[in-house]
């Protein structure tokens, strides 16, 4: 590999990690009143917008093969299992989100993506060093068994209304109960998308960076829809939704999702180009361990010292919080030394 390409793949990777560190700020940026629910399906469709400019402008201008023969020589396996990818993507990203909105950014995003990098280790074990591996990924059960404590600690510990002063502790613990149950799911689901997608990526019939992102994201979008009937009625925070719900909103909020979805598109475009596959060999890494690794870390910046999340939370809840950070940390350097290069 020349410099050159090294300072290329060396940007396109930090400008990945940024991109996929800081998109979940537009939600916040919307606003508190924007439900999850409703900021999912404008993050759907901003990650089909811009894969779809994306493919049709840079994928006939700068890949070795222009986009559309590059869809018409890749398989129908290729095809199903990225598009699959994304649908189970919209799933997780649901969670994610939802866990977002009861637990914070700095307390859903170290659980999720931690449990996402377990689940991927042991889907792709054959690759791993055994020993390096499970202490890696024991490290990793304890970041993310401290993240659910500084969530619970600070979710107890919080003032209640006057109305609710009779409750107990333990119902003062539901919504991060619940934010942290979602959370799970969603990891565990996160854990899955990448060996899924990677089927459909790489070799000679695989789609490629370009055709990929644009096959992946309509699965997003199409599983974003069918699963908001689903979540506009369950309604894990607030009252009910409905379509009017969503089309009622200011037009402001509605961009916010829009620049969320595409900002994460461009994070995972630049990932996919920055290490492509040598010889039809998927890259596991960074892809799979420190570009989630260093986005986790940027959204718990985000959300610990920018939005001030744990700012009113007691000492041992922002101490479980930095000790969840450092395991993570940790833990996934160890899985990462671990690779079978």
């Amino acid at each position: 590999m020349t410099s050159a390409t090294s300072t290329v793949s060396l940007v396109l990777f930090l400008l990945s990690l940024f991109c996929l560190g800081s998109w979940i700020t537009t939600f916040k940026l919307a606003g508190k009143g924007w439900r999850f629910e409703l900021f999912a399906v404008d993050f759907a469709l901003g990650t089909v917008v811009f894969s779809s400019l994306a493919a049709f402008a840079l994928g006939n201008s700068l890949s070795d093969l222009p986009f559309s023969d590059r869809i018409l020589l890749s398989s129908k396996t290729a095809q199903v299992l990225v598009l699959l990818a994304g649908l189970v993507f919209g799933l997780a990203n649901f969670l994610l989100l939802g866990a977002v909105s009861l637990l914070g950014i700095a307390g859903s995003f170290p659980l999720c993506i931690g449990l996402g990098l377990i689940v991927n280790a042991l889907l792709n074990f054959r690759f791993y060093h055994p020993g390096a591996l499970f202490a890696g990924l024991a490290l990793l059960v304890f970041s993310v068994i401290l993240d659910g404590r500084a969530c619970r600690s600070r979710d107890l510990a919080m003032p209640v209304t006057k109305k609710a002063t009779n409750q107990p502790p333990k119902a003062k613990g539901v919504r991060s109960f619940r934010g942290l149950t979602v959370a799970v799911i969603g990891g565990i689901l996160l854990g899955t998308v990448y060996p899924l997608a990677e089927g459909g990526l790489y070799g000679d019939l695989g789609l490629g960076p370009y055709a990929g992102l644009l096959f992946f994201c309509v699965g997003v979008l199409i599983s974003t829809l069918l699963f908001s009937v689903v979540f506009f009625n369950i309604a894990l925070e607030g009252p009910r939704l409905n379509v009017h719900s969503y089309f009622a909103a200011q037009p402001r909020r509605h961009l916010f999702g829009l620049a969320g979805g595409a900002f994460w598109a461009v994070g995972v475009l630049s990932a996919l180009l920055a290490k492509p596959a040598v010889a039809g060999v998927p890259s596991q890494q960074p892809l799979t361990g420190f570009l989630p690794l260093g986005s986790a870390l940027l959204a718990m910046l985000w959300g610990a010292l920018i939005w001030r999340e744990f700012a009113a939370a007691p000492p041992k809840a922002r101490l479980s919080l930095a000790g969840t950070a450092v395991l993570l940390v940790v833990g996934s350097l160890l899985i990462g030394s671990a690779y079978i290069r």
